[in-house]
């Protein structure tokens, strides 16, 4: 083959470390353990299990809506917003990109804060007397810098901690019931 037409190099994500993972951990997430039990306590637990089969739902139809096209051409670089983008034209893709950026952000400040209320709860930590009414604020800062670190490291070291990440979360699950 010539050089232009050489397929790239494979990033080392495979179903496991690249979907399986990442989908695990975003299902034991925040939204599952820190504030499940406030919604049931708010809405009840029928409109609860109402609101869990909903959210069920529209994922099994974001699922194979986007397995459809998927398997319709060759996905490359960019992933979702590719795939959205160059099946509904650039102005619809633009859009949905735009809310699907908004998300992942909103969906990064909630998970730091779930980590900084974790931390707090379970480590009994207490700075309010060295730094006031900002510990929230601090901790979660530290943990932004952390964070960013090991994304600028790169997307295969993030692959490669996501998995401890996993089962650190699993060890928590185990030891709370």
């Amino acid at each position: 083959l010539p050089p232009e037409d050489e397929p790239p190099a494979p990033t080392g994500l495979g179903t496991l470390t690249g979907v399986f993972f990442p989908c695990l951990q975003n299902i034991f997430g925040v939204i599952l353990f820190l504030r499940q039990p406030w919604i049931t306590g708010q809405a009840g637990v029928l409109l609860t299990l109402l609101i869990v089969a909903s959210c069920c739902c529209t994922t099994l139809m974001t699922a194979l809506s986007m397995s459809a096209i998927a398997t319709n051409g060759k996905v490359q670089s960019g992933g979702t917003y590719y795939m959205i983008s160059r099946t509904l034209g650039p102005e619809f893709g633009g859009a949905v990109g735009l809310s699907f950026y908004l998300g992942t952000t909103i969906a990064a400040s909630m998970y730091i804060l779930g980590a900084e209320e974790t931390l707090r709860l379970g480590l009994g930590l207490d700075l309010t007397q060295i730094v006031g009414g900002l510990q929230m604020q601090l901790v979660g800062g530290v943990i932004t810098v952390m964070l960013t670190g090991v994304v600028y490291a790169g997307v295969v070291l993030v692959a490669m901690i996501g998995p401890w990440f996993l089962v650190a979360v699993i060890i928590g699950i185990l030891f709370s019931w």
